[in-house]
Formats: structure tokens, sequence, C-alpha cells
């Protein structure tokens, strides 16, 4: 899976920026049971991404 995001960054608000990427994960367990036998499978995916964009030097 990949993203896209798209930023304009504008030279007259400042000359750098921080860019910050950011995952949010979904953790749990997922329980499953056959023939008297129960397994605990552990999971995660990521549930979304952030982005921070923060000006460094303003002009």
């Amino acid at each position: 899976m990949s993203l896209e995001y798209e930023v304009k960054l504008s030279g007259e608000k400042a000359s750098q920026y921080s860019l910050l990427w950011k995952d949010i994960w979904l953790k749990g367990i997922i329980e499953c049971s056959e023939d008297n036998i129960t397994e605990m499978i552990p999971f995660r995916f990521r549930e979304r991404s952030e982005l921070k964009v923060v000006p460094l030097k303003t002009t």
C-alpha cells in the first residue's frame, strides 16, 4: 500500500519546512476456535497516516 499527499509550500511564508509523517496503527487479537482448540492471533494494520508541515525559517 502506498499513500500520496500533495502539499504546496509557499516561499513567501517560510524558506524551510519540516515534514513529519506519523502512522496510526490499529492493534488487536483474533480469537479462532476449532475442535475445542482456541488460538489467539495478534494483528496490526495501519489505520491512517498523517502529515504535519511545520515552517522552520519564516521569511
